[in-house]
C-alpha cells in the first residue's frame, strides 16, 4: 500500500465502489419511502389509485363527495392509511359462496345483507 492515493489505486475503487452501492441503496429506501406525519402514514394520489385499481378522476369524485379522508401539504393531496382502510372495512360486505339460480335460469351469487352477515 503507498501513501497516495490515485485513480488507480485499490483504495479509490474500492471507495467508489462503495459509494455508488450506497447510491443506489439511498435511491431504492427513497422510491418505497412513505411519509408519516404524527405517527401517521400517508398515501398519494398514485399509491391511491394503483392499490385500489381507480382512475385518478374517481379519486378526485371520492374527495369531492368526502367519501374518503385526505389532507393537503404543501399543493401534494396526501391521504391517511388508516382512514383510507376505516372507509374500506365500513363499506365492506360479506359474500356468500352460495349459488343460486336467478330468473333466467343461470346461476348468480348471493350477496347477505351486511345485517344478516354477523349471525348466520
Amino acid at each position: 500500500m503507498s501513501d497516495v492515493i490515485t485513480k488507480r489505486s485499490e483504495e479509490f475503487k474500492e471507495l467508489t465502489d462503495w459509494m455508488v452501492q450506497t447510491t443506489r441503496e439511498i435511491e431504492t429506501a427513497t422510491k418505497h419511502l412513505r411519509p408519516t406525519i404524527g405517527q401517521e402514514h400517508y398515501l398519494t394520489g398514485d399509491e391511491i389509485c394503483r392499490r385500489f385499481h381507480v382512475c385518478k378522476r374517481t379519486l378526485q369524485t371520492l374527495r369531492d363527495t368526502k367519501a374518503i379522508p385526505y389532507t393537503t401539504l404543501g399543493g401534494k393531496i396526501l391521504y391517511p392509511e388508516s382512514g383510507i382502510f376505516e372507509v374500506l372495512k365500513k363499506n365492506y360486505r360479506e359474500y356468500v359462496n352460495e349459488r343460486r339460480p336467478d330468473q333466467s335460469g343461470r346461476r348468480s351469487f348471493r350477496v347477505k345483507p351486511p345485517w344478516k352477515a354477523a349471525g348466520s
